[in-house]
C-alpha cells in the first residue's frame, strides 16, 4: 500500500434487489458505481441522494449513510482503505468527476465481475488502476502531497505484508533502521499517532471487514489478526468501535442486506468459496 497510497481489500459487482443501509458507518473508504438508476443513499438530516447510473461515488471512511432502492439495480462495490494520514474530505456521499474513458473501463468491470465473482481487488490490475487514477485526479493520495518517511514506510509495508500481526516499537525500530524514540517520532510525524496506535487501528479495520465479510466466528477472526484471545479482541474492538464484535456484527448485517448477485458459489477476499444462500448474511 506505500508504494500505490492506497490498498483495495474487495471490489464486486452484485445484482441488488435489496439495499438497507441504517446509519451505517464504515472504517474503509468505498466506491460506489451502478450500470442502473434506483438506488439512494441520505446522511441523517439531509435529503435522499439519488445514485445516477454510470457515475462514481467517493464515500469517505466513518460516513454515517442510510440506502435504499426503488428498483434493483446493477451496483459495484470496492472497499480500500488509503496509506498514511487521511485526507481531508467531508464525510459525504461524493459524486467524482471522470472521462469518458475512465467511465467505460468502470462499466467494462461492473458488467465482468457481475458473471465472474472476484474474492479480491488486489488480484485485478484494473480496479487498482481505476481507483488510483480516481483518487490521484483528486489529490486524495500521498503521492504528490509529500514524501513517506523511509524508516515508517518500510515498517507498513512490512506489517501489511504479514497482515498486520502485533508487534513492538522495539521491533519496528529494527525493521526501520532506528531508535526507537526516533521511530516514534517519525510515525507521530507521518500519521499523527503512535506505532501502536496506528497498528491497533489497522488490525481492527481488518477485523471489521472479515467480520461483515466473512462467516468465521469471533475466536477465528481474533486468532487471524494476532489477538491473544476473542476476549482480548474485544476489549480492544470495544475501545476503538465502542462496542464488541459480535454487536457491531449484527448491526451491520442488520442495516446493509442485500440481493443475492448469483445464484453460483462466490469467492471472498480470504479464498474461501461461500455458497450462495450465505450472502445473504453479508453486508456491503
Amino acid at each position: 500500500m506505500t508504494q500505490s497510497g492506497f490498498q483495495i481489500m474487495t471490489c464486486q459487482s452484485w445484482h441488488l434487489t435489496g439495499w438497507t443501509m441504517n446509519s451505517l458507518h464504515s472504517p474503509f473508504w468505498r466506491l460506489y458505481f451502478n450500470l442502473d438508476a434506483g438506488a439512494w443513499v441520505q446522511q441523517e438530516a439531509g435529503d435522499p441522494i439519488r445514485i445516477e447510473a454510470g457515475a462514481a461515488y467517493l464515500v469517505p471512511s466513518g460516513t454515517h449513510l442510510s440506502s435504499g432502492l426503488e428498483r434493483p439495480v446493477r451496483h459495484l462495490f470496492c472497499h480500500f482503505l488509503i496509506d498514511g494520514d487521511a485526507p481531508l474530505l467531508q464525510r459525504t456521499l461524493h459524486r467524482m468527476e471522470m472521462d469518458e474513458a475512465t467511465i467505460r473501463r468502470l462499466k467494462n468491470l461492473a458488467v465482468d465481475l457481475l458473471t465472474q465473482p472476484m474474492n479480491d481487488g488486489e488480484n485485478c490490475p484494473e480496479i487498482h488502476a481505476i481507483v488510483g487514477a480516481i483518487l490521484a485526479d483528486h489529490g486524495l493520495l500521498r503521492r504528490g502531497r509529500r514524501l513517506l518517511h523511509p524508516g515508517v514506510g518500510k515498517v507498513m509495508a512490512v506489517l501489511e505484508a504479514r497482515n498486520y500481526p502485533a508487534m513492538d516499537n522495539q521491533k519496528m525500530a529494527e525493521l526501520a533502521g532506528m531508535s526507537t524514540n526516533a521511530l516514534i517520532r517519525a510515525f507521530a510525524a507521518e500519521t499523527g499517532s503512535t506505532p501502536q496506535h496506528w497498528l491497533r487501528e489497522k488490525r481492527i479495520v481488518m477485523a471489521c471487514h472479515r467480520l461483515i465479510h466473512t462467516a468465521d466466528t469471533i475466536d477465528q477472526i481474533a486468532e487471524a489478526h494476532g489477538f491473544a484471545n476473542r476476549y482480548h479482541f474485544t476489549r480492544v474492538f470495544r475501545a476503538v468501535r465502542g462496542v464488541s464484535p459480535a454487536a457491531w456484527r449484527r448491526e451491520c448485517l442488520r442495516s446493509m442486506r442485500a440481493g443475492s448477485p448469483s445464484k453460483e458459489p462466490v469467492q471472498w477476499f480470504d479464498g474461501v468459496t461461500h455458497p450462495a444462500r450465505a450472502l445473504a448474511e453479508v453486508a456491503i
